[in-house]
């Protein structure tokens, strides 16, 4: 048997301590995990695709930040794409009785934009571009929202990945370092995301 060159030996070593590009900050975050004990969640990831029932649950004003962030997770996603956010925007059009533009879309809640930009960052992972604004809007309605901060952090990531692997760490370290969040994620699931996006620290 020929020995194998250094070369192909180390550069196998590299790859297999860096975080695999297939994974991404918003795929393979699947903090859905720490959530099994809700129904709805485990619901969620049977059906990948919004309905009626999902979206009561979701449009809800009583239904805690983090099982809504569960279960946009828990839906998951696909490499050609989905449009559970959409439906979700024609649902909320219903509710609200108007039709929802990129005007009228600001005037929504904290919540029902997170939910809208989460799904969205989802639906089309690899472009987060389109996702940032409305989840950074909701940001900006509920700045004290550990959940909605890290999702805006995950989605900021995902947009670094193909400039700076250290930056894809640094945006998800200043939330997780800002004391003046409210801690409404749990700590499972904290711990899920930061295992994970821990991998890329070694960049920086």
């Amino acid at each position: 048997m020929k020995p194998i060159p250094f070369i192909i030996v180390l550069a196998a070593t590299i790859a297999s301590a860096l975080p695999a590009r297939a994974d991404s900050p918003l795929t393979a975050t699947e903090f859905s995990a720490a959530y099994q004990d809700h129904a709805v969640v485990r619901e969620a990831a049977k059906k990948e695709e919004l309905d009626r029932a999902l979206f009561d649950v979701l449009a809800a004003p009583g239904t805690p930040i983090d099982i809504k962030a569960a279960v946009i997770n828990a839906l998951g996603w696909k490499i050609e794409g989905r449009r559970n956010s959409q439906v979700f925007l024609s649902m909320l059009s219903e509710r609200h009785k108007k039709k929802l533009d990129s005007v009228s879309v600001k005037t929504l809640s904290a919540d029902e934009l997170f939910c809208l930009g989460y799904l969205m960052a989802m639906d089309d992972y690899l472009h987060p571009e389109k996702a940032i604004p409305i989840l950074t809007l909701a940001h900006y309605k509920n700045r004290a929202s550990f959940t909605i901060a890290i999702v805006l952090a995950l989605a900021r990531a995902q947009r670094a990945m193909d400039r700076s692997w250290c930056e894809v760490w640094r945006v998800v370290e200043a939330v997780l370092d800002n004391g003046a969040l409210t801690m409404d994620m749990r700590e499972p699931a904290r711990k899920i995301i930061v295992d994970y996006m821990a991998l890329y620290k070694d960049e920086c």
